[in-house]
């Protein structure tokens, strides 16, 4: 989860922090967040995540006045599907290659079947890079823009690297 703070103050400076936080989009608040440097004016937090649509909530600051604000999500992201298909360099099926999403260790891995396909449900919207793995095969790593229907690994023999 991040939370971005974007300010514009009364005397017309403007400032941008970035706060990341390494816990699941589940878990129930975020605690403190201090803005330092951000002077009295109008503020925009904004809440960002793989899983969400940003949450925006204005609120305006005032010298000398602690300011508590409820930040929340937007709507979950819809569910994509995307089909991996696997093949060697002579475009062969690849069967029971390792398809994963690169970042999250918490994502369960799928497996490519007899056609070498891979099917993997990922959030409409959001990038992804996906690694493939195979015993006896280099890994491959693939970019997939946000909410792509299909990608294509071709795995090589790692003397081929």
């Amino acid at each position: 989860v991040s939370i971005f703070i974007r300010a514009h103050s009364e005397d017309g400076v403007s400032a941008a922090l970035e706060y990341k936080r390494q816990q699941s989009d589940r878990d129930a608040g975020l605690g403190c967040v201090l803005a330092q440097g951000v002077g009295p004016g109008v503020v925009d937090v904004i809440v960002s995540s793989r899983d969400y649509e940003d949450g925006i909530t204005t609120i305006e600051l005032r010298r000398g006045v602690l300011s508590e604000v409820t930040a929340v999500m937007g709507a979950a992201k819809r569910e994509v599907e995307c089909l991996v298909t696997v093949v060697d360099d002579d475009g062969a099926p690849i069967v029971g290659a390792v398809v994963a999403i690169a970042e999250i260790s918490a994502a369960k891995p799928v497996q490519s079947d007899a056609r070498g396909v891979a099917r993997l449900l990922l959030r409409d919207g959001t990038d992804y890079e996906i690694v493939v793995r195979r015993k006896g095969y280099g890994a491959e790593f693939l970019f997939l823009a946000g909410g792509e229907p299909t990608a294509r690994a071709v795995l090589k023999p790692p003397e081929e690297y």
